[in-house]
């Protein structure tokens, strides 16, 4: 039986990214791609579906979850532990090769002041999305636990951007959209606040060499450096790309966030980040080339 992969929540920006990926890296290989047309999640019988499309030799990505910028409420909440406790009612998932669910850096909490937050730090989320998280790894450790089985990474993430997201979120993405579409774009206090911008290239990257690896566990998936907001605006100021600024007063405290990523170098040895530089000049080559077409 030759190995094979499975993404559920291949609708998404990053389930999308990673089955483009693999298709080019592996033409040989069955890839089976799940988006919520496909799979509903929500529905108790989503795992006898699953049963008839995993064995032994599945590489299993779990990418789907309803996105805190769509809403961070209890329902969602519960949705998002749902579709978690549902993909778990497949009596084959436990024998995948491998299990990668797609956690979230939130899993922390947002008002964590520290550079150097390591997969061994306390967990105390502050948002609905983020406590959603860190009970779907707990349910998961356990189910796998439970069953003697040791296959499972829970991969932690900070926030993720690139071409050809879609979403317009609060980061380099979304400051570029704004940007190019001549829309203003709030900035809360002087954007002098450190974070982690992952490029999706690099989480695409690690997470195929993960997938394939005989790492089990924790690991943040990070960025080697932080950045403020004012870097991106910088940043696109230095590529003559005009950004309209509403600067309002900041809602939070002011805290700084970084990623101790020694586990994730000591697996993925050269693996080298993009730096916030080269993914804006990625993101904008992009752009010109969907603008030529």
């Amino acid at each position: 039986m030759a190995e094979n992969f499975v993404i559920i929540g291949g609708s998404g920006y990053i389930g999308r990214e990673l089955s483009h990926f693999i298709k080019l890296n592996n033409p040989d290989k069955d890839l089976v791609s799940l988006g919520s047309k496909d799979l509903d999640l929500t529905d108790e019988d989503s795992g006898e579906f699953l049963d008839k499309i995993l064995n032994e030799k599945t590489i299993l990505f779990i990418c789907a979850g309803i996105k805190k910028q769509l809403g961070d409420s209890k329902n969602i909440f519960k949705t998002n532990i749902s579709m978690v406790q549902n993909i778990l009612r497949s009596n084959k998932v436990l024998n995948c090769r491998k299990t990668v669910f797609l956690s979230s850096a939130e899993v922390y909490g947002e008002n964590i002041d520290d550079l150097n937050i390591s997969e061994s730090t306390i967990c105390s989320p502050s948002s609905y999305y983020g406590l959603a998280k860190k009970h779907s790894e707990e349910l998961l450790q356990i189910t796998y636990q439970k069953a003697s089985k040791s296959n499972l990474v829970l991969a932690r993430m900070p926030l993720v951007y690139g071409p050809r997201e879609t979403q317009n979120i609060y980061g380099p993405s979304g400051f570029l959209q704004n940007a190019i579409n001549n829309q203003i774009q709030t900035l809360w206090g002087d954007g002098s606040e450190k974070r982690n911008f992952l490029f999706i290239e690099d989480l695409i990257n690690i997470l195929y060499h993960i997938g394939l690896s005989n790492f089990n566990g924790v690991i943040n998936v990070a960025n080697s450096e932080s950045n403020t907001f004012r870097d991106i605006i910088n940043e696109l100021n230095s590529q003559k790309i005009k950004i309209l600024l509403d600067e309002k007063p900041r809602s939070k405290l002011k805290v700084d966030q970084g990623y101790d990523i020694s586990l994730l170098h000591s697996i993925y040895p050269n693996h080298k980040s993009y730096s916030l530089k080269d993914g804006i000049e990625k993101m904008l080559a992009t752009q010109k080339e969907k603008v030529q077409l």
